[in-house]
């Protein structure tokens, strides 16, 4: 709820934050990620991209050596946590980048008085931007090689004979076995 929270700040009020936050807390597909499916490294490194995306929007409004650190650091340890989290990275970047990009051009957005924005040079902010994207792209690619480079040699693991993995149509048995249980209450 807090990474919500930290990344809808960025595009909505404190009050629509909150909802979201909120929404995030009772949120079903959260919880069957975490506990039926045991996808904890994915939301672990899905929150520390959420807490990227809100540290480089302040980034790109306020500058500062500080600011950038603190983002690079999130955004390696996001992708040293779990190597999916690569794939959603830079949709939430660019969506940051949009968002202050189009503050900077003056654009009216809907902002709530308590966060009018920092009106920032646009060349500035895309001279930040691209600072922060050469940066945090080495600094990825020097935390996630390790892994790539054990993938591209490692061998396949013989597949292990569970109802998850059966045809839910032609073994009605798995249906009942893990589908039903997991998702039917």
């Amino acid at each position: 709820p807090l990474g919500i929270y930290a990344f809808s700040r960025i595009f909505t009020g404190k009050i629509s934050a909150s909802y979201a936050a909120l929404a995030s807390a009772i949120l079903l597909p959260i919880y069957v990620t975490a506990h039926i499916f045991g996808q904890l490294p994915f939301l672990f490194s899905t929150l520390l991209a959420l807490f990227s995306a809100a540290g480089l929007a302040r980034y790109l409004k306020e500058g500062g050596l500080h600011n950038l650190l603190l983002t690079l650091a999130l955004t390696t340890t996001t992708m040293a946590s779990h190597h999916a989290t690569l794939l959603v990275q830079p949709f939430l970047s660019f969506a940051v980048a949009a968002r202050i990009f189009i503050d900077s051009r003056g654009i009216k957005t809907q902002t709530d008085k308590n966060n009018p924005g920092v009106s920032v040079a646009p060349w500035l902010t895309i001279r930040r931007l691209l600072l922060f994207m050469v940066s945090a792209s080495a600094l990825a690619i020097l935390v996630i090689w390790p892994f790539w480079d054990w993938g591209r040699t490692q061998t396949l693991q013989v597949l292990i004979d569970h109802a998850s993995r059966h045809n839910f149509f032609k073994d009605p048995l798995a249906i009942v076995l893990f589908f039903l249980p997991m998702y039917g209450p």
